[in-house]
């Protein structure tokens, strides 16, 4: 191991800059208590270039990353069925509020951290089509509940 790579106490030498810094400017790394060698700054900073370099290969790299999250956060609240018509074709699927809330919701948090907190707490939350989903928020109700609860009165 290179010396300049060791602890301090509670300093460390970054990589890239050479710069001796505090712990805490260091990210850890995932499933251990170790740290990055490179500071939060120099990993932010090749972030970027690699970035701008490489503009299709991040995109494609986010989008599949988010198609990713939204598959578990759909399946941790049930799977790819509309709960109210049984609409099953995924690209006609929407996570749904149960009580509303959701334009809001996702405007505070973005996409990303609302599949996170679908993920997170599951039960607040619904699988419905695009249809049910845009009569719910229009009428309060989905119109196959409402069709549903008119042919039982008659």
């Amino acid at each position: 191991m290179r010396r300049d790579s060791v602890t301090f106490g509670e300093m460390r030498r970054c990589w890239l800059c050479r710069r001796v810094k505090r712990i805490d400017d260091f990210s850890k790394k995932l499933g251990g208590p170790d740290r990055h060698y490179n500071c939060k700054a120099c990993c932010n900073t090749r972030a970027k270039e690699w970035y701008a370099n490489n503009k299709e290969r991040g995109k494609a790299s986010r989008l599949k990353w988010a198609a990713a999250l939204r598959e578990k956060a759909i399946i941790a609240i049930g799977g790819w069925l509309c709960v109210c018509c049984g609409e099953s074709l995924r690209s006609m699927l929407d996570i749904d509020h149960i009580h509303g809330g959701g334009g809001q919701h996702r405007k505070d948090r973005g996409n990303l951290g609302y599949y996170h907190d679908v993920i997170r707490e599951p039960a607040k939350y619904q699988v419905l089509c695009c249809n049910c989903n845009h009569s719910k928020q229009r009428l309060g109700e989905c119109e196959h509940k409402c069709h549903k609860a008119a042919s039982t009165q008659n």
